[in-house]
């Protein structure tokens, strides 16, 4: 498996990110277009998630471990819901009003002085300079291969950015 990230964040094996300078309609373009087109479904599912269960309104004080059983029973029970609804629309409702006053009218409530967080933060923290370790080069050269195999992949099944109908390309790429 793998983490699917943009390119703020560094390529190794277990996290994939686009290519940078990739040529419209070239294979790095296509891989790019649908390594974006993963990220956007699983952004989408994880906000959908932290919509409907309150518990990921802030930081999860658990273990590793306990986080990942805990986002799978709640990824298993959104699923459930999803599958199994009739009329929808008082669900559609709350979602299409759910914002950030939303959020701070239900902590308004709460007895506890924890400000919700987001989950992931820049800590403002600065970024390691200099030449990058053999260790670090060497993840980075497993994820490059990893990266062109799948471009290749994809290639290989004629799998291109769509160019009608659907993602144009405009001014910016």
């Amino acid at each position: 498996f793998f983490f699917v990230g943009d390119t703020a964040y560094p390529l190794s094996k277990s996290l994939l990110v686009p290519y940078r300078d990739a040529q419209p309609g070239g294979i790095d373009d296509a891989f790019n277009f649908w390594l974006s087109n993963c990220r956007i479904h699983i952004e989408c599912t994880f906000g959908e998630m932290v919509m409907r269960w309150g518990i990921l309104w802030k930081k999860l004080n658990y273990s590793l471990g306990t986080s990942v059983k805990l986002i799978n029973a709640l990824a298993k029970l959104h699923n459930f819901l999803v599958e199994t609804r009739g009329d929808n629309t008082q669900e559609r409702n709350y979602f299409s009003q759910f914002n950030q006053k939303t959020m701070n009218e239900l902590f308004e409530h709460n007895n506890s002085d924890e400000i919700p967080l987001a989950l992931v933060v820049d800590n403002g923290q600065p970024k390691p300079t200099g030449r990058k370790s053999k260790q670090a080069l060497y993840r980075i050269q497993l994820g490059q291969e990893l990266r062109n195999e799948l471009a290749l992949l994809l290639s290989e099944d004629n799998l291109k950015r769509p160019t009608s109908n659907r993602a144009k390309y405009n001014e910016c790429g």
